[in-house]
């Protein structure tokens, strides 16, 4: 087969499953970064996804500009045009799919099962027929959705902190690049009514949202992300390492240490955790136990634990609790804003006496 029915092939199909093409684009693109992500803080992350976003600004840029294929006269900058929203849509899906992975380690499973959801079904209704004619819309509101999240993971690894301070910043910073964008546009397009309504409002609509969504403490506590936590009998700190002791059956094995605690007189509830944290990051997290009542869950401590970043396996620390009452217990991992990082189950019963075998020893 020589380059030219190679191309004939190609463009006779992909006519054929045009429809499907920008949703496959956003899979590849996907299942790439499954592969090859690496942690938050990595140089190539940052320079990659950067250049993604680039990408796409870029192509929305031509998108608003007006330009048609014919007033291009080289070959391959014409190919490259026909295809440019198989570009967009594979870029997007390189930069959603990290973004939701760094979401989905940096908070408990419902956040950020939400935030795939929500990004996965903006893509879809952008290929929903009655969705076309606001194409463009969508695409306006998930390139800041990727600005506003390239943002907030990338400046808190650059500045090694978080808080209210730096994540309102983020979003300033955001705000002041949709704005120029929004100048530079109207200056090459000149059609106000239209910019103002597919571009400007759009992308300050998405700001809001994730300003609306900090407050609320549901969205994940980026660059900070949970490695481990479990519960046991007791801690030790030997040499650099933690000695932790459990009385888990082997058999349950989905258990992460005691999170069936057995208390037997004078036992201390530990809690162990492994919080990762970019290189250079410094910061606080408190671990908050919370007690199931007959109105739900209640405060019963919330501890401070300091952290600093830059350890692959992440930051390791525990606390315990000696006041403590049968039943149902929670401990969440959660920034000083109130954001949660991640969280674990369990159920306390106290026994009259020790239990019989020796306790398990692992070496954390």
């Amino acid at each position: 087969m020589n380059i030219e029915k190679f191309k004939l092939l190609l463009k006779d199909q992909h006519q054929k499953y045009e429809n499907y093409v920008p949703a496959s684009f956003f899979i590849l693109g996907f299942l790439f970064d499954i592969f090859t992500l690496g942690e938050i803080d990595s140089f190539s992350n940052i320079l990659t996804l950067g250049c993604y976003l680039l990408l796409c600004m870029g192509i929305l840029r031509l998108d608003f500009k007006n330009i048609s294929v014919d007033t291009i006269s080289n070959l391959k900058l014409q190919t490259l045009w026909k295809y440019r929203e198989d570009i967009f849509h594979f870029s997007l899906g390189a930069l959603l799919s990290a973004f939701t992975l760094f979401y989905f380690k940096s908070s408990s499973f419902a956040n950020s099962f939400l935030f795939l959801l929500v990004m996965i079904g903006l893509l879809l209704l952008n290929e929903i027929p009655t969705f076309k004619k606001l194409g463009v819309i969508i695409r306006t509101a998930l390139t800041m959705l990727c600005l506003i999240s390239y943002l907030i993971c990338v400046i808190p690894v650059l500045l090694g902190t978080t808080g209210h301070f730096i994540f309102y910043a983020c979003l300033t910073l955001a705000l002041i690049i949709s704005i120029i964008a929004f100048k530079y546009l109207l200056g090459i397009a000149g059609v106000k009514e239209q910019l103002l309504k597919e571009f400007l409002i759009p992308q300050i609509s998405v700001i809001v949202v994730f300003a609306l969504l900090y407050i609320m403490k549901v969205l994940p506590p980026i660059p900070l992300s949970i490695k481990y936590i479990g519960i046991y009998h007791n801690i030790v700190k030997v040499d650099g390492s933690y000695e932790t002791y459990e009385h888990k059956p082997r058999w349950k094995f989905w258990h992460n240490g005691d999170q069936d605690f057995k208390a037997s007189p004078g036992d201390n509830i530990f809690v162990f955790t492994k919080i990762f944290a970019p290189g250079g990051y410094t910061g606080k997290i408190f671990l908050h136990w919370l007690k199931e009542t007959n109105t739900g869950l209640q405060t019963s401590d919330r501890i401070p634990l300091n952290i600093s970043g830059g350890r692959r396996e992440g930051f390791r620390g525990f606390t315990f609790k000696s006041n403590y009452t049968e039943g149902e217990w929670q401990v969440r991992v959660e920034t000083e804003e109130g954001l949660e990082v991640g969280r674990i189950s369990f159920e306390v019963t106290k026994v009259t006496s020790k239990p019989n075998q020796e306790p398990i020893k692992q070496v954390q």
